[in-house]
């Protein structure tokens, strides 16, 4: 069995600080206490992979997470029945490779 991933280590707050950035607005996080199983860290050691398989990621995590980021927008709901917070646009489109609102 092999861990597949970046093989780079990022805290939760360091990856929500890198999607606020490709959001290009500060996110709506509601901090709750720590529960079972929750995780300080994300990172997969991949140097069985990278050993057996000869495997190298080719997808950073900044180019990864605006990947996922772009492909949750295209599964929500249409903006009109988006709610944005009060001053922001409802809808966000990414062009040119920066989110635009």
């Amino acid at each position: 069995m092999y861990n597949i991933g970046g093989g780079v280590r990022v805290s939760l707050n360091g990856a929500l600080e890198r999607l606020a950035e490709i959001a290009g607005h500060p996110l709506d996080v509601r901090r709750l206490g720590r529960e079972d199983g929750d995780v300080r860290h994300a990172g997969a050691d991949i140097a069985g992979a990278r050993a057996d398989l000869r495997f190298e990621p080719t997808t950073g995590l900044e180019q990864g997470l605006a990947a996922e980021f772009d492909w949750v927008l295209g599964r929500r709901a249409p903006a009109a029945q988006l709610r944005a917070p009060a001053g922001r646009p409802t809808g966000l489109r990414r062009s040119a490779g920066r989110l635009r609102s």
